[in-house]
């Protein structure tokens, strides 16, 4: 396998402005486009899988189950991003198998994402935290790069992230941005985010909240003087409020308080097939925590929030959007 034959993979899933490719050793490659798996008239042996594994990452360890990794690959002039999984499953016989997202090579503003643009208005705070929740694939990590960019641009701090991996590649602006990688810089979450908070910084950033511990550390560091901004997986804005909760069943009143008191807003967005053009539409939950949410929080009364965010102007309930969206014909 020669590089030429990654190159060209590349620059045909670029073609049909493909999203994911998907190669399994002994079968056809796949592209995602719009949304939906294509068949390519591409097949790659085991040995052609490894080759283009070890392009993309000259790291990789094919003796492990699956690895996270990013790549950047300059083709033609242009600069390729790719977030990349390389894992094992077997039918017949074992299988190699890479998963790749091409991404973009800058972060979109707010609204080019489609997204409101008062969700800017979040990041003008110094404390507190930030959530953006969803599915996966319906864009958290894109919305995530838009505001640390926004950030970078518009304020003077210190600007720390924790991903895994890293898919955006950021420069310093007005801000000084650091950028570390779960596996290459650091052990995991926790250890990064303990870590962080002892390298004098304005904003952490945490690509994933997965497990309690990271958890506890970032509603912590948000009470305490820092903007904390993280993503976590959740259908909508309620849901994540309640999933922060659920991972402390035997605390959930103090988890409840704090998170009451540390909480700036929820973005939940999810993205929809549109009937009219390729284009993906993205709506989403807005929720902006007021004296009456925090109430809300401390009670356990998530029916309330989900009235608040309907009646309040400021804030939106994507279900209401996308009702309408559906009765215009917008979206499928």
């Amino acid at each position: 396998m020669e590089t030429k034959d990654l190159k060209n993979l590349l620059l045909k899933a670029s073609k049909f402005n493909a999203s994911d490719i998907h190669i399994k050793s002994k079968y056809n490659v796949f592209f995602r486009i719009d949304n939906e798996l294509i068949k390519q008239n591409i097949i790659y042996d085991d040995k052609d899988v490894l080759a283009i594994a070890k392009q993309l990452n000259s790291k990789i360890n094919i003796e492990k189950y699956e690895q996270d990794f990013s790549s950047n690959i300059e083709i033609l002039g242009h600069n390729y991003n790719l977030r990349c999984n390389f894992y094992k499953t077997t039918q017949i016989n074992e299988n190699y198998n890479l998963a790749i997202r091409i991404l973009d090579n800058k972060p979109k503003d707010i609204e080019e994402l489609g997204l409101p643009k008062r969700i800017k208005n979040l990041i003008d705070v110094d404390y507190g935290l930030i959530l953006i929740s969803g599915a996966t694939g319906n864009g958290k990590t894109t919305t995530l790069a838009s505001l640390i960019e926004l950030i970078n641009n518009k304020y003077k701090r210190h600007i720390i992230t924790i991903e895994d991996p890293i898919e955006y590649h950021l420069e310093s602006n007005k801000s000084l941005l650091d950028q570390r990688e779960i596996g290459s810089n650091t052990k995991d979450f926790p250890t990064a985010l303990r870590a962080a908070l002892r390298q004098d910084p304005d904003v952490i950033v945490i690509g994933e909240l997965r497990d309690a511990e990271t958890i506890r550390t970032a509603l912590w560091a948000a009470e305490t003087g820092h903007l904390v901004l993280a993503t976590i997986h959740a259908g909508n804005a309620i849901e994540t409020i309640d999933k922060i909760v659920q991972y402390f069943p035997k605390e959930q009143d103090i988890i409840r308080y704090s998170l009451a008191n540390s909480l700036q807003g929820i973005i939940s967005q999810k993205l929809y097939k549109s009937t009219s053009y390729k284009k993906k539409i993205c709506l989403c939950d807005l929720l902006i925590n007021n004296l009456l949410i925090k109430k809300f929080i401390k009670e356990n009364d998530l029916q309330a929030i989900k009235n608040e965010m309907e009646n309040n102007r400021d804030m939106i309930l994507r279900n209401k959007s996308e009702e309408e969206y559906r009765n215009m014909g917008i979206i499928c």
